[in-house]
């Protein structure tokens, strides 16, 4: 969908970015930006799994168990 120049800067929406169209009653289509949403869900999964280790993680072990590999390597 291609939104004007003067839309988009009215809206303050930048370029490139991501907008979730919602169809509403009556033909309506609310466009709501989710670049700023993107942005902090991925500044949380960064801190949360900073620290994350493949050879630390249980269902890793297990796969690696049940097909018969000994050890699994570090990256």
């Amino acid at each position: 969908m291609l939104l004007p120049k003067e839309t988009r800067e009215s809206a303050k929406l930048r370029t490139p970015g991501k907008l979730l169209a919602q169809v509403k009653a009556e033909g309506r289509v609310e466009l709501i930006s989710v670049d700023s949403e993107m942005s902090g869900a991925r500044q949380v999964a960064e801190r949360k799994l900073a620290n994350w280790r493949e050879e630390d993680h249980e269902a890793s072990k297990l796969a690696h168990r049940l097909a018969g590999v000994k050890k699994i390597e570090a990256a």
